[in-house]
């Protein structure tokens, strides 16, 4: 069974992967090509209904970066949704990913895949 519902929601993935947030380019830059203990990472990757910013599928960690609105938006999944499916989430900010405090999080992220 595929990770997605159906092909307009891959489609959808697709077309976010597209047009990504200055902090999900920055963090993307420190995660992708396995810069990151050599892990896959999955940027906009759909997990039942809904689009994770990014997936550690081999660590079933999920990182959902905070949405600067108030609403969480369709495709922003509930922590608890993908705690019941097993994954930990990770929900920072805007300004977590800022170029000053990404580090930070970085540590934050390796603690929790070292775990």
């Amino acid at each position: 069974m595929p990770a997605y519902r159906s092909d307009t929601q891959r489609l959808h993935a697709r077309a976010q992967r597209a047009e990504l947030t200055q902090p999900e380019k920055a963090l993307w830059s420190a995660l992708r090509n396995h810069r990151f203990h050599g892990l896959s990472i999955r940027r906009k990757s759909p997990i039942g209904p809904w689009i994770a910013d990014f997936v550690i599928p081999a660590r079933r960690i999920a990182i959902c970066i905070h949405p600067e609105t108030t609403g969480t938006g369709q495709d922003h999944p509930p922590p608890s949704a993908l705690e019941r499916l097993g994954y930990t989430v990770l929900r920072p900010s805007a300004a977590d990913l800022a170029p000053d405090t990404l580090p930070l999080f970085l540590r934050h992220l390796s603690r929790k895949v070292t775990q």
